[in-house]
């Protein structure tokens, strides 16, 4: 990710995970498109994540 100011990566904190309204009803998990109603969150520590992949299909961040 990068983010503006900041360049390369985020700032550390707690982040909800959307996407793009057509792929989230694509695959069907409509939630996914909206910041009010999704579940899914990842957490990004002081120390950083790197490597994270994200497996839409079960929502797990490993």
């Amino acid at each position: 990710m990068k983010t503006f100011p900041y360049g390369d990566g985020v700032s550390p904190g707690e982040y909800k995970i959307t996407l793009a309204p057509q792929l989230a009803s694509r695959i069907s998990l409509p939630n996914l498109a909206y910041p009010e109603k999704t579940n899914a969150k990842i957490t990004v520590p002081e120390t950083g994540l790197e490597n994270i992949i994200l497996d839409i299909g079960t929502l797990k961040i490993k």
